[in-house]
């Protein structure tokens, strides 16, 4: 085994296929936590420092939203980590008389397993491939699709929150009564100090529309996943069989079913018990090795 000029291993003649993915996607994962932190700060100033409320309301509900924020960004670390790539090793081992029900892949020219599809973007093939994320800048499949499920639904909750209890702050620097809001002169009057110099009306300005429109995509996000998870498909076969979903051999209308499999043992995190415990049996027989060694 070696590894050439252009970072694929070379194994028994056959070269294994590694990440490819465009470095400028990774740009996309800079954004999103600056605008995370945004929300999150400006959630902090004016609702936990500057709104009116009672105390007990501002405790439980600041600490769903940093609990909230909290888990989006464990399942964000997740899923931008997690290496959906398929076992080639193990696939390009495999005898003929072993491949009766794999699929072939012409440009990695490897078996895989049936579920699994050539991503363009990483240039290798990932098990159970949903899509390509350029937010994540990875792909989302089999290992972190449970991951990517939370964030956007730990995201959703967090941005709902903070919309739902910053607006008023933003219509009350700007006029008071939204209804009576002249959205043409608010634009054109002083756009430039609003935007870069006076920072009072700037950040309920930035929170207001930036927790609106994670709001609005992630909602829509989470409604595309449902449906996706209500039938057990993933969003590239619902391409595939889009004239006849039932076409394909991995519909299921079990929904209960179809959680369990994404889901498995813990609902609420972004990893699963078993993964944990396969982590500290690798780490434990590498010990074990080191000291036979």
């Amino acid at each position: 085994m070696y590894i050439n000029n252009n970072n694929n291993i070379i194994n028994n003649n056959f070269v294994i296929p590694q990440y490819k993915t465009p470095k400028i996607q990774y740009l996309s994962i800079i954004l999103i936590i600056i605008m995370m932190f945004q929300i999150s700060y400006g959630f902090t100033i004016l609702y936990l420092f500057q709104s009116n409320h009672s105390y007990l309301i501002k405790i439980p509900i600041s600490l769903i939203f940093y609990l909230s924020s909290i888990m989006s960004i464990i399942s964000y670390i997740c899923t931008i980590k997690t290496d959906n790539k398929i076992d080639y090793e193990y696939f390009s081992h495999l005898s003929i008389e072993n491949c009766t029900n794999l699929s072939y892949c012409n440009k990695c020219q490897c078996y895989r397993s049936l579920r699994s599809h050539h991503c363009s973007d990483c240039n290798v093939c990932i098990s159970l491939m949903d899509h390509h994320c350029i937010w994540m800048a990875n792909c989302i499949g089999e290992k972190n699709l449970k991951s990517f499920y939370l964030f956007i639904i730990y995201s959703f909750i967090s941005c709902f929150i903070c919309l739902l209890f910053t607006y008023k702050i933003f219509f009350d620097l700007n006029g008071g009564n939204y209804n009576n809001i002249n959205l043409e002169m608010f634009l054109k009057e002083n756009f430039i100090e609003r935007l870069f110099g006076n920072f009072v009306r700037n950040l309920p300005l930035f929170t207001f529309f930036l927790s609106g429109f994670f709001s609005l995509s992630l909602g829509i996000f989470i409604y595309i996943h449902y449906c996706n998870l209500k039938i057990g498909l993933t969003t590239v076969e619902k391409m595939i069989y889009s004239k006849n979903l039932k076409e394909c051999p991995d519909y299921n209308e079990n929904f209960i079913q179809n959680i369990e499999n994404v889901f498995k043992d813990n609902i609420f995190l972004p990893f699963n018990k078993n993964d944990i415990e396969k982590i500290n049996l690798d780490n434990k027989e590498e010990t074990e090795y080191l000291k036979l060694n």
